[in-house]
């Protein structure tokens, strides 16, 4: 892992893609080894967060405007993004009118 001065341009960043992952934290431009699956069987719990996970991102294209709308909406004067807070509160278990059918 390595701290850049700046963040490389898109074809840069693309060209070197599934060898080197390029990601912004607090406000720092870093660059590591691109994430390797991890070897042999995952935890029981790892692998019911990743099927939440994957099923959410799934469904998210789905979502109507009116429901995304929605959630831009709830999500305005916060630091989440729509989709943070969709995913938060699918993995939460929370249901409601707009949120994605299980």
């Amino acid at each position: 892992m390595a701290t850049l001065g700046a963040m490389p341009a898109d074809s840069i960043i693309g060209k070197l893609r599934g060898v080197l992952d390029f990601y912004y934290w607090c406000d720092l431009a870093i660059v590591r080894s691109w994430p390797r699956p991890p070897k042999g069987p995952r935890a029981g719990d790892v692998a019911s967060a990743e099927a939440q996970f994957g099923y959410i991102a799934k469904q998210t294209p789905v979502l109507t405007p009116t429901d995304l709308t929605a959630y831009q909406d709830m999500v305005e004067d916060s630091a989440f993004s729509w989709r943070d807070f969709m995913t938060r509160l699918y993995v939460n278990g929370y249901k409601s009118d707009f949120m994605v059918p299980d």
